[in-house]
């Protein structure tokens, strides 16, 4: 069963759409939160990354000139 159709189910109860309702606003700040870290993760390793291979670049042309 996919998510959204287990949630429309769950949702018909409202003991459940109550709970969910008070969770849904901590649940998207988390997201926000994680994704915002996700992108600083993903921007420091690409910047790592090219470091290195400009570094490896540069080995091999002092190698080839040398």
């Amino acid at each position: 069963m996919k998510w959204e159709d287990y949630k429309s189910e769950k949702l018909k109860n409202p003991d459940f759409k109550n709970a969910y309702d008070e969770l849904e606003e901590e649940f998207n700040l988390l997201n926000e939160k994680l994704t915002a870290e996700n992108k600083k993760i993903l921007s420091v390793s690409n910047e790592e990354s090219f470091k290195v291979k400009t570094s490896q670049i540069r080995e091999k042309n002092l190698k080839i000139a040398g």
